[in-house]
């Protein structure tokens, strides 16, 4: 089964979904930042992480909806070669993506809560092995 990208796949208390405005495209599964009160952007490296970026909100809108806390948020990885092992750490690449390599990498509060599987994207395409599941029960 794939997993959704920037979606919490179990709902429930825990989740934390809000829409920002943003002034640029962001792809579906990758980290955000807050550039003002109500947008956003995909984490580059710099500022802090707060949100995994999900879908578009209304189709010609520049609104997206961002999962800031939640289970088994589908993430898209930094490197489909990358062998991911479930409860190890999530760190951020400067390209807003997982891995489990802390050099260089923004350290989070999320953990992997599964293996790296193919994922569904906003546009509903398949990304085939460049998706896992996180644990950002606190945010990230």
């Amino acid at each position: 089964m794939s997993i959704i990208l920037g979606k919490p796949q179990v709902r429930g208390k825990s989740d934390v979904l809000f829409n920002y405005d943003v002034s640029a495209d962001i792809a579906a599964g990758t980290a955000v930042k807050r550039t003002g009160e109500t947008s956003v952007a995909q984490f580059d490296g710099a500022g802090i992480p707060f949100g995994i970026a999900g879908y578009v909100d209304l189709k010609g809108q520049k609104t997206i909806a961002v999962c800031e806390a939640g289970k088994s948020i589908g993430v898209l990885l930094d490197n489909p070669n990358e062998t991911i092992t479930a409860g190890s750490q999530v760190f951020l690449t400067e390209n807003g993506k997982a891995t489990q390599i802390s050099t260089d990498n923004t350290p989070t509060g999320a953990i992997f809560v599964s293996a790296k599987s193919d994922g569904i994207n906003v546009l509903t395409d398949q990304v085939e092995g460049q998706a896992a599941l996180i644990d950002m029960i606190g945010g990230l």
